[in-house]
């Protein structure tokens, strides 16, 4: 497939690369030196905001995503080169860019494909792209109905991610399935596309100010899956969940290999609506008393306001969640280990409403069930950072997965 680990390899030379996450409601850009050491050193970074909307708005949100990347972008390349030269590192511009997007800019599915005929055959490169192709092909028609229904689809969807995950020849898993004599044969295949018109503007952005053609765009599902399996490799079986501003993204691992993605449409900024709805206040006013109540820094009367909204608000959060863990467990035991990637003061929160819904639904069932929160901490071993920089777990997992698939494109 291509992935190998990222503790695999080694480069030679220095070179300074952009790493952006684009989220539902915030976008993340960072400048990274990939070098001859073990593990990328991340030397600027930058989070803003998307203007906050009372109702979520898929146009309106486009049109904040773009704002918001123009800032992001103007940042790196005013604060971020100039942070670099004070480093020591004398570079006029990056080389390359890895672009991670979030939901909703980006679908993907995980496909099982099968083949199976009563004499043998022999599985070739011909063969495997003509199937390749019809399964994209339906792919991409399934999810034009649903960007023409958001109403922001003006031409095609591109393919971002064609991966093959695993082959098995006659029930056996080969790694090289070409020339090989076989009766059954399946495919497991991961599909990421995205919007034609979100992937030229943001080319467009990205090369007005930094004059790069390089740029390189992977989801979220992938990029998450491929570092955690990396760092955490004795986990064979997993749930990623990712909570976002708009969105919650929830990727299921079996046997190593993602079986299955399902986003829905609570995130933390569903909380924080609700709050300013039920308070009678503003959306700001709402973030300032929810971030207080979770640091534990509000005042009694403030903690007892949140208390007293919070739980049925939970609920409803949880009630998203339950919906996906049913439909992409398919009635199956979840594995006994989440890897929850949220906003730092949130991490919490998740947690323990990740491990209430689990441990709670009658028909979803796990053993030995616990919430890892993969942060600064938790990554701080694997890539370096300034001390003064914002330790933004999403840039660091992002980075380390930019510098894997850097070295390994380089290597070919």
């Amino acid at each position: 497939m291509g992935f190998g680990s990222l503790f695999s390899f080694k480069r030679l030379q220095e070179e300074l690369i952009v790493v952006l996450d684009i989220g539902s409601a915030s976008i993340g850009g960072a400048l990274v030196l990939f070098s001859s050491a073990a593990h990328p050193t991340v030397i600027y970074t930058v989070r803003r905001e998307m203007k906050f909307k009372e109702k979520v708005d898929f146009k309106n949100l486009v049109l904040s995503m773009e704002e918001t990347l123009d800032l992001v972008l103007l940042d790196i390349q005013k604060e971020g080169l100039a942070h670099a030269r004070v480093s020591g590192k004398m570079f006029s511009a990056p080389e390359k860019a890895y672009c991670v997007l979030g939901a909703p800019w980006y679908a993907s599915q995980v496909r099982v494909i099968k083949e199976s005929r009563e004499t043998l055959f022999r599985v070739n490169q011909n063969s495997l792209s003509e199937i390749l192709a019809r399964e994209v092909n339906s792919f991409k028609d399934s999810e034009s109905e649903r960007y023409l229904h958001e109403g922001i689809l003006r031409g095609d969807i591109d393919l971002i991610e064609k991966e093959t995950l695993s082959v098995k020849l006659n029930g056996y898993e080969v790694q090289k399935p070409y020339d090989r004599l076989t009766r059954r044969m399946e495919m497991l295949l991961y599909l990421s596309l995205a919007p034609r018109e979100i992937l030229e503007t943001v080319r467009e952005k990205i090369g007005r100010l930094f004059h790069l053609e390089n740029i390189e765009f992977h989801s979220l599902s992938l990029a998450s899956w491929s570092t955690v399996r990396d760092i955490w490799e004795k986990e064979k079986d997993f749930l990623f969940v990712d909570v976002g501003g708009e969105m919650t993204e929830v990727l299921l691992v079996r046997h190593g290999v993602p079986q299955g993605t399902i986003s829905f449409p609570l995130g933390k900024n569903f909380f924080v609506r609700k709050i300013a709805h039920r308070l009678r206040t503003t959306s700001h006013e709402a973030t300032s008393l929810l971030t207080l109540y979770l640091l534990e820094k509000g005042s009694e009367e403030v903690t007892q306001q949140i208390t007293d909204v919070l739980e049925n608000i939970k609920k409803e959060w949880q009630g998203g969640f339950v919906a996906a863990l049913r439909e992409i467990s398919e009635g199956l035991y979840l594995p006994p280990r989440v890897f929850l990637t949220a906003h730092s003061v949130f991490e919490p929160l998740f947690s323990q409403s990740i491990q209430n819904t689990i441990m709670s639904t009658d028909d979803i069932s796990a053993e030995s069930f616990s919430v890892l929160s993969i942060n600064y901490g938790t990554l701080s071993q694997y890539v370096y950072i300034g001390g003064n920089l914002q330790k933004d777990p999403f840039l660091l997992l992002f980075s380390l997965f930019a510098h894997k698939m850097h070295i390994l494109k380089n290597a070919a």
